[in-house]
């Protein structure tokens, strides 16, 4: 194992300077992605005492990952605390988070509409852009995205579907698209990770009473 870190060690500093500062970099955006993540779900760091949360993580294993962390970080990376832990904040649009949120609520919907019969066999959900995404810590990462959605009925979206579901790049139909904003609370540790909260129709076809409140599990 020390062989190994000491053969990467050598592999980055023999590497040009504009490139080593690049590695270091992506590296340190992965690092503190990871730490947020355990800030998200109760870590409380020793160092940065600013992002301390309410929750507290009980998990011992989990604590010595996100205590490595933090070491990593603070002697390698530059990390401040977002200020203000626990209000909303607005994020990219192409952040990980918000992407890979907008995936699961798209999913979320299909499943409603599936599993209740609303959506007709011949249709196809329009995966659109998202337009804005708001994260906020609570116990665990709450997502608020406001995104392009639509339902098609046109063959040759269906036949590039994906599970009833097909990218606005691959299936133009803007008639049939609207703009509607979903929430939904990460928790990695719960079964389910996912929560649903809110979704709200804001222009375009009504979906909400349509395809998505079908069921009264959802979160405040």
């Amino acid at each position: 194992m020390y062989l190994i870190q000491v053969s990467l060690l050598l592999a980055v500093l023999s590497l040009p300077q504009g490139l080593e500062k690049k590695y270091r970099a992506k590296r340190c955006e992965k690092w503190t992605e990871k730490f947020e993540l355990c800030l998200a779900i109760g870590y409380q760091p020793r160092h940065y005492k600013a992002c301390r949360e309410d929750v507290v993580m009980e998990e011992l294993e989990r604590k010595k990952s996100c205590r490595r962390m933090e070491i990593r970080i603070k002697k390698k990376c530059n990390f401040t605390c977002t200020p203000l832990i626990g209000a909303p904040q607005e994020i990219s649009v192409e952040a990980k988070e918000a992407v890979r949120a907008a995936e699961v609520a798209v999913a979320e919907l299909r499943d409603r509409a599936v599993q209740h019969n609303t959506l007709d066999k011949g249709s196809t959900f329009i995966r659109g852009r998202i337009v804005k995404a708001v994260k906020q810590v609570v116990s665990g990462q709450k997502l608020v995205i406001t995104m392009r959605l639509g339902v098609t009925d046109n063959f040759e979206c269906k036949m590039l579907a994906r599970e009833r579901i097909v990218s606005s790049s691959d299936c133009s139909d803007e008639d049939n698209m609207g703009t509607y904003q979903i929430t939904i609370v990460y928790a990695p540790w719960r079964d389910p990770e996912f929560e649903f909260g809110e979704f709200v129709d804001i222009d375009g076809p009504g979906m909400k009473e349509t395809y998505w409140e079908q069921t009264s599990d959802e979160i405040p």
